[in-house]
């Protein structure tokens, strides 16, 4: 009798250090175990503290999904993201893309080129009924009335963005290949 085995696979993450330094908090994941920021507890109505140091939106669709609070309809920066062929985190379901809540909009505040100003959800503490910025100022990207600007806004490199460059590049070379004749 000849047994023949399948090969195995393990989802294996280290553990997380034993020690980290005041203010961090230890993290492992697929990239390592290491010490990352403690969420903020600071972070403005409408935004939750993330590991890492950063607030994010809290976003809802209900009144129940907010501890303490309500949600709120204010507009939103959708961040459109590209998706890869057969990735089942992504969040594409079936799509070439996704998108993102990832600033507020609105009133004046605009959101970068490609992301769109969509209708969207927020959970805000009770008794207020206004998201505050984070960072602040940085409401869509600065557009607007007060707006410092996105410094530190990371944006993905798409072939959207880089499609007029490609073509002025063309274009230098086709003029310096005649020129050269």
């Amino acid at each position: 009798m000849l047994l023949v085995g399948r090969p195995a696979f393990a989802d294996v993450a280290p553990p997380p250090p034993n020690h980290c330094p005041a203010g961090q908090v230890p993290v492992t994941d697929h990239s390592g175990a290491r010490c990352e920021p403690e969420a903020p507890r600071d972070c403005p109505p409408g935004w939750l503290g993330q590991v890492g140091g950063t607030c994010t939106l809290h976003l809802c669709q209900r009144d129940s999904d907010c501890a303490n609070g309500h949600c709120v309809s204010h507009s939103l920066c959708f961040e459109q993201h590209y998706c890869l062929p057969r990735s089942a985190s992504d969040g594409c379901e079936g799509s070439r893309t996704s998108f993102s809540a990832e600033r507020l909009c609105g009133a004046g505040y605009r959101c970068a080129v490609p992301d769109e100003c969509r209708p969207g959800k927020l959970c805000l503490p009770d008794g207020i009924d206004i998201p505050g910025d984070y960072p602040p100022g940085s409401r869509g990207n600065g557009g607007g009335p007060g707006g410092a600007g996105c410094a530190g806004c990371r944006r993905p490199q798409t072939a959207a963005t880089g499609f007029p460059a490609m073509i002025g590049l063309l274009f230098v070379g086709v003029v310096l290949r005649r020129r050269t004749r």
